[in-house]
């Protein structure tokens, strides 16, 4: 399963849906339209549109983020919103702004910072109302802090950002990116690239999401120009492959991320994200909420 598939051993087969994230999706569908609508018919629609994509062509063969972009594409028309949680996402953007104001020191007071920084960005990774709904900020902060990501690349992506003229961070969720813009801010690059998602799905950060967050100055925000979650490179903008293809360094935050790009097949990424279930932490090879950052060559 690509660089999925364990011991992190390479394999050229890209990943794809498990069985596993079946009842999963549909349990996310359930609890999020029941919680948004208050209404029973219309989670009984939701699971219906739910149904009908599981019984659509290809379903099986592609990675799991792709059941989850479908689905919830239809069900953001029951529930009335393309946004349905901006609320809750302000409130982690400004949770996370909070954390960072107290783990600043810790990160700069460290033998290397950036090291930390990273660290910290993909603590965040754990603000997620889909995979973790019942997340902890401050528990995962003080477990992961000590015990350091269970796969660590960094000495090799610190060597590229040595000289790197141009890094792409595609990021993941709202919460997460504050601290995704705290490490893009220590990073010595002449141009640094955010992209964001077009559409939210759940809270995933989008442009209007950082508007009022610091650490922007000199940042391009762009998004892949594809209405999905991760990215699917057969459905990005001219201008998004364009800017993946010539960057010197990309890393990508974050579940969907590492499903829909692992394997790519045009360039090497360096993946970073939280590992949230138990599925995914058995292909990996290491434990649940163990923190990952491992690059992937093309």
């Amino acid at each position: 399963m690509g660089i999925l598939g364990r011991g992190l051993v390479h394999n050229i087969q890209p990943m794809k849906l498990l069985s596993d994230c079946v009842p999963c999706t549909l349990s996310k569908v359930i609890r999020l339209v029941r919680d948004k609508t208050h209404d029973e018919d219309k989670v009984r629609k939701a699971v219906e549109e739910f149904l009908a994509v599981m019984s659509e062509s290809g379903i099986w063969d592609s990675p799991p983020m792709t059941l989850a972009t479908r689905v919830y594409s239809r069900i953001r028309p029951i529930i009335g919103h393309e946004d349905f949680l901006r609320e809750e996402k302000a409130r982690q953007n400004q949770q996370a702004l909070k954390l960072l104001h107290s783990a600043k020191d810790w990160v700069l007071r460290g033998d290397d910072p950036l090291h930390r920084a990273i660290l910290l960005s993909v603590i965040g990774n754990i603000i997620d109302l889909g995979a973790r709904p019942d997340y902890d900020l401050d528990s995962t902060l003080r477990s992961i802090t000590q015990k350091g990501f269970a796969r660590d690349d960094y000495p090799l992506l610190k060597q590229r950002l040595s000289s790197a003229k141009s890094l792409m961070l595609i990021a993941d969720n709202a919460g997460e990116i504050v601290f995704d813009l705290f490490f893009l801010s220590l990073v010595d690059v002449p141009e640094k690239i955010l992209s964001v998602r077009a559409k939210p799905y759940l809270n995933d950060a989008t442009e209007k999401d950082i508007e009022s967050l610091p650490y922007t100055e000199g940042l391009r925000v762009i998004n892949p120009g594809a209405d999905t979650l991760g990215v699917m490179l057969d459905q990005v903008s001219k201008e998004f492959m364009e800017l993946f293809k010539r960057v010197d360094v990309v890393i990508a935050k974050g579940q969907a991320n590492l499903e829909s790009l692992d394997n790519n097949g045009i360039r090497d990424i360096f993946f970073a994200t939280m590992i949230k279930c138990q599925p995914l932490a058995d292909i990996m090879g290491v434990d649940k909420d163990s923190a990952l950052l491992f690059h992937q060559a093309p």
